[in-house]
């Protein structure tokens, strides 16, 4: 499906507006493919286009940017690298003229049903800022739906021939009307109270690039046999189709086959844009979900066991195709669609971890925790090795409190001289704990009050007590 990008550019006495506009029948669900097109309104004397726009990447994934047959005599260049930007630049061709989408951005949606996403406007030039312009921001809106009609992300053939490609619905076994509407069904016996099982009009539109693959004619499939057909192909880059019929029709799968020329050049791609898929008038509703279809070779140039036709994105590298490792290097090396997802990487410091791959690069996460707890060693952290911890001569605790001056030796804690518990009073019996230090307990020793007119003193709760008086008469 097509979300729109406008990009208006203007006669030269009025400013251009760059637009990001959804159109009226794109409604993309959770883990489909959505084309983002910008389009440039009106185009005349339009001759290069830069532009960036900022997109939520937890809520995208994106896949290529595509010219259209509109810019098919441009020279495009852009860069997918970064997270959350999108940037191209088309230059070289003869000036436009009229209006049309000049750029398709293909995405995939990672974000859930309800998430409403922006497309934001970073800067957009005509003509290298020679044309007046003014932006528009736009939005990709998630929704959920009973069933999906997709085109497939892996059609291709060699330049030349025709080919067949289908448009699929993922179900149509949905109950209109009765008592159990919108229910899910095998039957119409599921469907009580006058209801029937699955659907009686279907209506179908996809857009291409005309310079790639041409509409030829349409096919009914098995599961749509039954029904009347009607298609258009007729405009250069879309094929519309209509199928309608008194009994419904049920099951997944393969609703019609497109038949195309392929006019392209190997390497050469194009979108296949589903724009409209309505059932039964939208009452089953749906999401619309884009592929991709590839002009290849059957030839084996770079000798790795992928032909074009069977998946190489990359003929000219060996290391490119598809199940090849995705590695840290702005590549898509395995072909995919996506450049870099998922690829391990090291930035070759050893002091950073949680390495993560931006632009082709690997960049270093937070620093290295190196900290081993242990007082007796100063830490650090090499980046060629990692930590080193170095012992130490400092001051420390051994935890046990009837020591002194405790000091690190050799990477551990060693205790000094005995704490000295003595406090002179011959009242306490004087110990240590090395869990909590000295301790005076009280005892009923023999002692001397210092009072000469008394005697036989005895400690008495840690205090030296006179006892009988002397008789001095």
């Amino acid at each position: 499906m097509l979300a729109a990008v406008g990009l208006g550019a203007a006669p030269a006495l009025a400013a251009s507006t760059l637009r990001l506009v959804s159109k009226e029948f794109e409604n993309p669900g959770p883990a489909t493919d959505v084309v983002v097109a910008v389009n440039i309104k009106p185009a005349d004397g339009v001759t290069a286009v830069d532009m960036t726009f900022d997109y939520d990447p937890q809520a995208l994934a994106p896949g290529a940017v595509y010219k259209t047959a509109y810019t098919n005599g441009f020279s495009l260049t852009s860069n997918l690298a970064t997270p959350g930007v999108v940037d191209a630049h088309l230059t070289g061709g003869a000036a436009l003229s009229g209006n049309g989408d000049v750029l398709w951005v293909t995405f995939h949606v990672l974000a859930s049903a309800g998430t409403t996403t922006p497309l934001t406007w970073v800067s957009a030039a005509l003509n290298g800022g020679a044309m007046a312009s003014q932006t528009q921001d736009g939005t990709v809106v998630v929704v959920a739906a009973q069933a999906t009609i997709s085109s497939p992300d892996t059609a291709h053939a060699t330049p030349g021939v025709q080919v067949q490609v289908p448009i699929s619905a993922s179900t149509l076994n949905y109950c209109i009307g009765g008592t159990n509407n919108r229910g899910t069904c095998t039957s119409d016996a599921n469907c009580p109270g006058g209801g029937s099982c699955g659907a009686t009009g279907i209506d179908l539109v996809a857009s291409f690039n005309q310079n790639v693959i041409s509409a030829v004619s349409v096919q009914k499939t098995t599961i749509t046999q039954s029904m009347t057909l009607t298609s258009n192909t007729g405009t250069p880059g879309e094929v519309r189709i209509a199928l309608f019929g008194a009994n419904p029709v049920r099951g997944s799968g393969a609703l019609v086959n497109v038949t195309y020329n392929v006019v392209g050049s190997i390497g050469s791609r194009t979108p296949l844009n589903v724009t409209r898929g309505s059932l039964n008038e939208g009452s089953i509703s749906t999401n619309l979900d884009d592929g991709l279809f590839t002009v290849c070779s059957n030839a084996d140039a770079d000798g790795d066991g992928y032909t074009g036709c069977a998946g190489d994105c990359d003929d000219t590298n060996p290391s490119v195709h598809p199940g090849a490792p995705e590695i840290c290097n702005a590549i898509d090396d395995d072909c995919d669609g996506s450049v870099d997802n998922g690829a391990t990487c090291t930035d070759n410091n050893a002091c950073t971890t949680n390495d993560t791959c931006t632009e082709g690069t690997c960049v270093g996460g937070p620093p290295l925790n190196c900290d081993d707890t242990n007082p007796c060693t100063d830490d650090s952290c090499n980046p060629s090795t990692g930590c080193v911890h170095v012992n130490n001569t400092a001051a420390c605790s051994d935890s046990n409190a009837c020591t002194t001056a405790d000091r690190c030796v050799n990477g551990v804690c060693l205790g000094g001289p005995s704490l000295s518990c003595d406090d002179g009073n011959p009242c306490t019996d004087d110990t240590c704990v090395p869990a909590t230090g000295c301790v005076h307990t009280n005892n009923n020793q023999s002692c001397n009050d210092g009072n000469a007119c008394t005697r036989t003193d005895t400690c008495q709760l840690g205090v030296c007590t006179g006892g009988d008086l002397v008789t001095c008469s």
